[in-house]
C-alpha cells in the first residue's frame, strides 16, 4: 500500500479502520476508536467519505482475504452447504438453517433499503458492484 494513502490518515482514522475490519460495524468501530457514542453513527458516515480511509480499508481487505485464504464467497458457499443440511430430514434443524440465511441476507444486504453512491469512484463501492455481480451468479446457478 503507498505510504501516502497511510499518511494521509490520523491515528484516529486508522484505528476506526482497524476496529471496522474486526466486524464491518462502522458505527461500533467508530465508538471502538474514540469517537463519541453519541455521534458515533454520524462520525462512520463522515469518515466513509474520505477516499483515503476507502483505500486503506480495501487494501487491508485483501491482504486479510489473501492471508485467510477465504473470502466472501467461501462463506456463503459454507452456509448455504448448512443450510441444505439442516433442512434435510436426517438433520433437520429450522433455527439453524434460518440463521444461516439469516447471515447470508445479511451479507448481501437484503434486509437493507439500498443506496447508491455517485460521483465517487471508491475501492468500495467497486467492492460492492463486484458483490452484486456475485449475488447475480450466485443467482443464475439456482
Amino acid at each position: 500500500m503507498g505510504d501516502h494513502v497511510k499518511k494521509a490518515l490520523t491515528d484516529k482514522q486508522l484505528q476506526f479502520c482497524k476496529e471496522y475490519l474486526i466486524d464491518l460495524n462502522a458505527t461500533q468501530a467508530a465508538i471502538r476508536a474514540g469517537y463519541s457514542k453519541k455521534t458515533a453513527k454520524q462520525s462512520a458516515y463522515q469518515l466513509f467519505t474520505n477516499i483515503y480511509l476507502l483505500e486503506y480499508i480495501q487494501k487491508e481487505f485483501n491482504k486479510q482475504t489473501e492471508r485467510t485464504g477465504k473470502d466472501a464467497d467461501w462463506v456463503v458457499k459454507n452456509l448455504i452447504e448448512v443450510v441444505e443440511r439442516c433442512m434435510s430430514e436426517k438433520e433437520f434443524n429450522p433455527n439453524a438453517a434460518n440463521r444461516s440465511l439469516e447471515l447470508i441476507g445479511k451479507h448481501y444486504a437484503m434486509f437493507t433499503d439500498k443506496f447508491k453512491i455517485e460521483g465517487v469512484d471508491s475501492p468500495l463501492v467497486s467492492f460492492r458492484e463486484r458483490l452484486e455481480k456475485r449475488v447475480a451468479e450466485l443467482d443464475m446457478l439456482n
